[in-house]
């Protein structure tokens, strides 16, 4: 009777014979969490929050900046010069956008956050010494233009994932959180430090120093950005690796172009997906200081007021953004959180008019606790879903193209954002100034014109995303 033995399977070199199982799960053992990258993300969200504070700290103060710097404007009629002011950061940013991507893959992505910190640094004092609208303008234009930090930040959020698309989703969502407390924090400082003379007139920097602030009544605002500028700075040279791939050194750049990106039907899907999302929360950001400072049709308030109502629905937002993302997104996955987002994103806008009937009665500059808890239930409850939005979608964009397209891609992005973003205060400012000083419609109606064009492109966006996106997200 003859024995047959199995031969012993073959071994790789230097694995023991009882080891196999025990070292096929390296893994599972070296699987990298955010913990691991905790002050990659702290300088990370100091980016984020300083192109956050840039972008919308005026908002609480630029109409009155308008009125302060153009003779014969006043609280009806300034929406024009404001939305010119705040459009003209996204369109001083179109123009730079997708150099700033091609300077990222050719410098480095450390220098791009570097150049952004110290030309925002400069730019942001100008801007708050301005003495007539059209240093406010240039200066605002300038700002915009050498602002890289969105699209570098988004680069290298997926870069530092190397792969891992769940951890590139917890820190493209951890990062982007920041934009919540950026809502809250921004308007709100803003609000509340700018013309002192005006709204402090007994304090000790009003009886100090007079003059000074009687020449330059919104310098302290961007006092607080040059800081944030010089705190990025830092942070970024202590803490972010170059994670510029190699690949891209060896590659020919004219390999890829805006071209060839926008060739890319899922990318080009996703990112019409980012423009319109964008666009509407920059409508409604215009349109809301505009709504809040008119005397007629308005709330009739102030700067102060203005930043506690914007605090207000950015604490909402800040709170609720962390307490949903991350579950949202492990339910229902990425394609999933998107559609969710587009149902209670910009469309609730047209809500935001309502409030005159929650306020009647009240004194300028007042508001009743109602009205006050409406507008923060409503604008914090848009600013949820467009802020996921604005995650998911950029993740969605991201993950459409090769790892060493990711930087010109985001270019492209950041282009195309820049444009709707710039076009969204123009046409808020426009419209909300027709709306509430035209002779053809009573302000109380005209307030909600604004408020419906933006939620009727929000609607839009909800059949975008419900049939174009889903063939790219059949999982």
């Amino acid at each position: 009777m003859s024995t047959t033995t199995e031969p012993k399977p073959v071994l790789e070199e230097g694995l023991l014979e009882n080891d196999q199982l025990k070292n096929k799960e390296p893994e599972e053992k070296t699987k990298k969490t955010l913990k691991d990258f905790k002050w990659e993300l702290f300088a990370l969200c100091i980016a984020v929050l300083t192109q956050v504070y840039m972008l919308i700290s005026c908002f609480s103060y630029v109409p009155l900046m308008c009125i302060f710097l153009v003779d014969g404007l006043t609280a009806q009629n300034a929406g024009t010069y404001a939305g010119i002011i705040s459009a003209m950061f996204m369109i001083g940013r179109a123009f730079s956008s997708y150099t700033w991507g091609t300077a990222a893959d050719k410098l480095g992505r450390k220098p791009v956050f570097y150049l952004s910190y110290i030309l925002s640094f400069i730019f942001t004092l100008i801007f708050g010494t301005s003495q007539n609208i059209y240093v406010a303008v240039i200066s605002r234009f300038f700002l915009g233009a050498s602002n890289g930090l969105v699209s570098v930040v988004k680069t290298m959020c997926t870069e530092i994932a190397q792969g891992d698309k769940e951890l590139e989703g917890k820190i493209m969502g951890f990062a982007f959180g920041m934009r919540g407390w950026g809502f809250l924090l921004s308007p709100a400082l803003a609000g509340v430090i700018s013309d002192p003379l005006s709204q402090y007139p007994n304090s000790y920097l009003s009886l100090t120093y007079p003059i000074f602030f009687a020449k330059y009544p919104y310098i302290l605002p961007n006092i607080v950005g040059a800081i944030l500028c010089l705190a990025g700075l830092i942070t970024a040279y202590l803490y972010l690796p170059e994670t510029k791939p190699e690949s891209i050194t060896a590659r020919r750049t004219t390999e890829v172009s805006m071209k060839t990106i926008w060739a890319n039907p899922s990318t080009r899907d996703h990112l019409i997906t980012y423009w319109i999302s964008v666009f509407c929360s920059q409508f409604n950001l215009e349109a809301l200081p505009l709504f809040f400072i008119a005397t007629d049709g308005g709330l009739s308030l102030r700067e102060a007021t203005i930043g506690a109502v914007l605090s207000g629905a950015g604490l909402v937002y800040g709170i609720m953004l962390f307490l949903t993302y991350f579950p949202l997104m492990e339910k229902y996955g990425l394609y999933g959180t998107m559609r969710l987002c587009t149902l209670f994103g910009s469309n609730l806008a047209i809500l935001t008019p309502f409030a005159t009937f929650l306020n009647q009665g009240s004194k300028p500059n007042t508001l009743t606790i109602w009205s006050y808890l409406y507008l923060v239930a409503v604008q914090g409850s848009l600013r949820v879903g467009t802020g996921i939005m604005y995650t998911v979608a950029s993740l969605g964009c991201n993950q459409s193209v090769p790892s060493d397209e990711i930087a010109a891609m985001n270019g492209l992005s950041m282009f195309g954002a820049s444009i709707t973003q710039a076009v969204g205060p123009i046409a808020a400012g426009f419209s909300t100034a027709w709306a509430l000083d035209s002779s053809y419609i009573d302000p109380d109606y005209g307030a909600f014109i604004p408020f419906a064009i933006v939620s009727a492109c929000a609607t839009f966006l909800i059949f975008w995303v419900f049939t174009r996106l889903k063939q790219y997200h059949q999982d």
